[in-house]
């Protein structure tokens, strides 16, 4: 495996690897753009690992402006 590979499986299910793990498309918490972030790791049926949680996105700008940082 390195990054940038994609892995596709029989059901359908795809991912790309990153150096954070598999991305999956999700939106901004603030401005609901499509972005795509680290996918959380799930148990077969779909629940989250121990340990692990949702992840809370927001797009490069939203993230910049939270952090009270100059827009790009």
């Amino acid at each position: 495996m390195a990054v940038g590979d994609v892995h596709r499986y029989s059901d359908g299910y795809a991912f790309v690897e990153t150096v954070h793990g598999p991305l999956m498309e999700s939106s901004c918490n603030d401005c609901g753009a499509r972005i795509y972030v680290a996918s959380p790791i799930l148990n077969i049926d779909g629940t989250l690992v121990p340990g692990h949680t949702v992840p809370n996105p927001r797009c490069s700008t939203c993230g910049r402006r939270h952090h009270g940082l100059a827009a790009y």
